[in-house]
């Protein structure tokens, strides 16, 4: 609950951003470096089983944290729509796309996958830093859902 506690904090500092698709870049760079800079609580919350298994065997209320969370991001992907943005797109499931690829793109990095692409020279040649590198090719990516 502490972490979701944290990754809440960080995204409701971004609410001031008026604009919903720089709204939503933000959340994508505080999410990365929630990740990075919280390596335990970002474990507990989104990789191992144990807790998840805890919070389904209790009350609502104990995943209050994740659902304040969840819900900045579906809010911000629902005022990117009405500017535009995902129109074809249902909001929650879309909003539930975005948090798994940065989820993905965070693990992947935590656990050293990101770097053995790049060192063993699979991919991303010459980039040094290859989370933001991706992030920014994700970010092109929605952008061009417009």
């Amino acid at each position: 609950m502490e972490g979701f506690k944290e990754l809440a904090a960080g995204f409701a500092v971004l609410a001031h951003i008026d604009h919903p698709f720089e709204r939503l870049k933000a959340m994508g760079r505080a999410y990365i470096s929630f990740a990075m800079e919280n390596r335990a609580y970002y474990e507990i919350m989104f990789v191992m089983k144990e807790p998840l298994e805890f919070v389904h065997n209790e009350d609502d209320s104990c995943w209050d944290e994740g659902r304040q969370a969840f819900q900045f991001l579906l809010g911000t992907i629902q005022a990117c729509q009405q500017q535009g943005y995902f129109k074809n797109f249902e909001s929650e499931s879309f909003a539930l796309l975005v948090w798994s690829t940065m989820h993905g793109l965070c693990t992947l990095q935590l656990h050293g996958h990101l770097g053995q692409v790049v060192e063993k020279k699979l991919l991303l040649q010459g980039v040094e830093d290859v989370i933001t590198h991706t992030f920014e090719t994700y970010v092109k990516l929605l952008e061009s859902l417009r």
